[in-house]
């Protein structure tokens, strides 16, 4: 992610990521994902990559979208998970 967020050149994106990519960071290596989760994120990871590499910015734009979007249910259930521990 580090990498994709210092190409953007977006001040604002890269901005958030340094105040909060740690928080983020702590909760998926605390979660320990399961295997859906990571097939999940590997496989929007391979969508986004091939659209880039096909330069298709729409298709890319859409499945960075997608990622975005479906972390949000990820995140919240690796918070409920922790703390029904």
């Amino acid at each position: 992610h580090a990498y994709w967020i210092g190409l953007c050149g977006n001040r604002y994106i890269t901005a958030f990521f340094e105040r909060q990519g740690g928080y983020y960071a702590s909760i998926f290596d605390y979660a320990g994902l399961n295997p859906e989760a990571i097939d999940q994120m590997v496989t929007q990871h391979q969508a986004i990559l091939d659209a880039l590499l096909q330069r298709d910015l729409r298709r890319a734009l859409d499945a960075l979208s997608a990622h975005i979007q479906g972390q949000r249910s990820s995140v919240r259930g690796m918070i409920v998970n922790q703390r029904q521990k």
